[in-house]
């Protein structure tokens, strides 16, 4: 988890007001794919942040390893102590912003997300003492089926900043500095698993057979193998996606875009 530090609440609607505004926050969002490492693109974010007017900003990257539980690569560009008190109070996943963006693709005003149980109201409260007095919450699913999923949290220190028309412009700009962000960790994340995975393109058109549901005999049939060559294969790329069945390191390889 990398963090940074913020300065106090700026009003959006004085900020979108200023000069070539769009095109500021834009050109350093068009970098951040070529940012080098996450302390790079870790920057990035605090700059965007703050040239959009807003005070704080998080973004998170999860990813299903066996079907239900989650790797989560997150960035702050917000207070550090937030991070610190949202996991003593519960797993972000249970953050009803986070849980309204694994399940949903439209951005939304973080007001109009329900708070149902206790623990997610205590969440929504730390996120209020810590810069995120209102927040525009933007999905970034990963679609094709797969259950990984990102979203960028963007947050005033004011109230309501977000629920104002006049701040569109500021809620178009979190969307595309989402999607920037998200296709960033999807490079990243894809280029370290298959570097330490050490697959090679043999080994990806088998995980991608069997992602099609293709039986083993269907497979050698496809690859010129036999049959006792592709379990074996299965066997070497199983141990090294570290997965028990081939139809779990299928998914492995399709939910970090090597299929």
């Amino acid at each position: 988890m990398s963090t940074t530090s913020l300065p106090p609440p700026i009003p959006l609607r004085e900020v979108v007001q200023t000069p070539d505004y769009s095109k500021k926050v834009m050109d350093i969002i068009d970098r951040i794919h070529r940012a080098p490492d996450v302390p790079g693109v870790l920057e990035m974010l605090r700059t965007s942040t703050l040239t959009m007017g807003a005070r704080a900003s998080m973004y998170a990257v999860a990813i299903p390893e066996d079907g239900s539980n989650l790797t989560l690569k997150v960035l702050l560009a917000c207070d550090p102590l937030w991070g610190y008190a949202q996991h003593r109070a519960c797993p972000l996943e249970i953050h009803p912003w986070f849980a309204y963006a694994s399940e949903h693709f439209r951005p939304i005003a973080a007001s109009r997300i329900a708070a149902e149980a206790v623990q997610q109201r205590e969440a929504v409260a730390i996120a209020h003492q810590h810069g995120f007095s209102s927040a525009f919450i933007v999905p970034t699913p990963t679609g094709g089926g797969l259950g990984g999923f990102g979203v960028l949290w963007l947050g005033s220190g004011l109230q309501g900043e977000f629920d104002h028309e006049d701040t569109h412009v500021v809620r178009v700009l979190a969307r595309t500095l989402a999607m920037e962000l998200h296709e960033w960790f999807a490079n990243e994340t894809r280029d370290w698993l298959l570097h330490s995975a050490g697959l090679q393109p043999g080994d990806l058109q088998l995980l991608a057979l069997e992602r099609r549901g293709l039986s083993t005999k269907a497979i050698a049939q496809a690859t010129g193998l036999s049959a006792v060559s592709v379990h074996s294969r299965f066997q070497r790329i199983n141990a090294r996606l570290a997965c028990s069945r081939r139809k779990d390191a299928a998914r492995r390889a399709a939910e970090y875009g090597l299929i």
